[in-house]
């Protein structure tokens, strides 16, 4: 319903100029406010429901996702074309490090070490796994990842070495902490 209001043809968009042309950037508030889960569930599938996904809710309001049975091709292709856009992950070998809250599962195609939000687990992966990849990517909570990555130049982790790039989520941060941690 989004993608059609907002007048969006899915078959234009194949690569990042068509993506950044077309689609509109969405918030919470467009997409799970003016929508109860009833709505934005696929008719008939809940019964279809393998996971249900929430927000962590500090905005004020809470977003929840679902992965259905059989999904899971669809959303390992999204989740990796779009990490290949950003990051040239088809033609570099990438480790990622997926740090956000325990079951909340990243689907990709990528070598992944699901490490919850322990900073001394991924510190060991980025420490001994990261040399060798020719990147790392490690998503996870904005506040989490600076702590993490603050504990790994403690514990003498080159982040830049290791090519290593974050992705943040969950809660929102300033332009100031995107300075700090690209420093």
């Amino acid at each position: 319903a989004i993608l059609h209001n907002n007048q969006v043809d899915i078959s234009n968009i194949n690569s990042v100029e068509s993506f950044k042309k077309n689609v509109p950037v969405l918030t919470k508030r467009d997409y799970f406010v003016p929508f109860k889960p009833t709505e934005w569930i696929r008719t008939g599938a809940q019964n279809k429901i393998k996971t249900i996904m929430t927000s962590s809710g500090f905005s004020g309001t809470f977003a929840f996702g679902a992965e259905l049975r059989g999904d899971t091709k669809n959303i390992r292709s999204g989740v990796d074309f779009t990490l290949d856009m950003l990051f040239k992950t088809s033609s570099k070998k990438t480790l990622l490090i997926n740090c956000v809250p325990m079951g909340v599962h990243v689907e990709t195609s990528l070598t992944i070490a699901e490490t919850s939000v322990r900073s001394d687990m991924a510190i060991a992966i980025a420490r001994d796994m990261s040399p060798r990849f020719e990147q790392t990517i490690i998503v996870g909570d904005p506040h989490f990842l600076k702590k993490l990555i603050e504990e790994g130049i403690e514990k003498n982790i080159d982040w830049k070495a290791l090519n290593t790039s974050l992705i943040c989520g969950q809660d929102y941060f300033p332009e100031t902490y995107r300075a700090y941690m690209a420093n």
